[in-house]
């Protein structure tokens, strides 16, 4: 069925790696294996923290357990990548991402429920699918853990998140998601590609905290730096 999308893609996207242009694949092993992590460092608040983890501060006003980031967005070619997989509908590249991502994820006791942020029903239908839940699919299945894609819904679209301050972003976020009550008493992982002032996984966080959730952490891909986004 998705042959001949295939094939129109391949003739006006060509499979060249995003990062070196060598021919043959979007992004090459090589280049992959290139990728630099994260800073030891808070992704909301900035602050230095031991191993790259949200620091206590954020923990405590987000309402995270924890939270993890695998790269900075700008970092060598991750930008082009993300970009590609969500406005070129280049849907094989959630298979490296996610492998990027559950190689940065240190080991968890118990079974942890993965959760990709939602999109807005017409938000999918335009783009055909959810990066994050593809993303978040590659991670369960290396873990062995559920993807657990009902837990968390989008009810409605609101304003896009993409150019807004961090205080139109926290309260465009207010409301955002719905949870089920299905993630009540569970360990849940909540993953997405990109995390900027953290408004969109904090309105992820409170609502399955509201359902019951014992414990929450998130798992990004890259984190967007943007000046006084913390």
């Amino acid at each position: 069925m998705w042959y001949p999308f295939s094939l129109f893609l391949d003739i006006v996207f060509p499979r060249r790696c995003l990062s070196c242009h060598k021919a043959g694949e979007y992004w090459c092993r090589l280049c992959q294996g290139l990728v630099v992590a994260a800073p030891r460092q808070c992704a909301l608040c900035h602050v230095f923290t031991a191993i790259g983890q949200l620091c206590e501060r954020c923990c405590r006003r987000h309402g995270f357990d924890t939270l993890w980031v695998t790269t900075e967005y700008h970092h060598g070619a991750i930008q082009q990548i993300i970009h590609a997989l969500k406005f070129n509908f280049v849907s094989e590249l959630a298979m490296p991402l996610g492998e990027l991502l559950e190689r940065s994820l240190p080991p968890l006791v118990g079974e942890w429920h993965i959760v990709p942020i939602p999109l807005a029903k017409k938000r999918q239908r335009w783009r055909g699918f959810n990066q994050a839940e593809l993303i978040a699919r590659v991670v369960a299945d290396r873990r062995g853990w559920p993807l657990s894609t009902h837990f968390l819904i989008k009810p409605r679209q609101k304003k896009r998140q993409v150019g807004l301050t961090r205080a139109e972003r926290l309260k465009n976020s207010q409301g955002l998601f719905v949870a089920s009550l299905a993630a009540a008493n569970r360990q849940i992982i909540i993953v997405d590609d990109v995390v900027t002032t953290g408004a969109t996984l904090t309105a992820a966080v409170s609502a399955l905290r509201a359902a019951g959730a014992t414990r929450v952490v998130g798992l990004v891909v890259a984190h967007h730096f943007q000046k006084h986004s913390a």
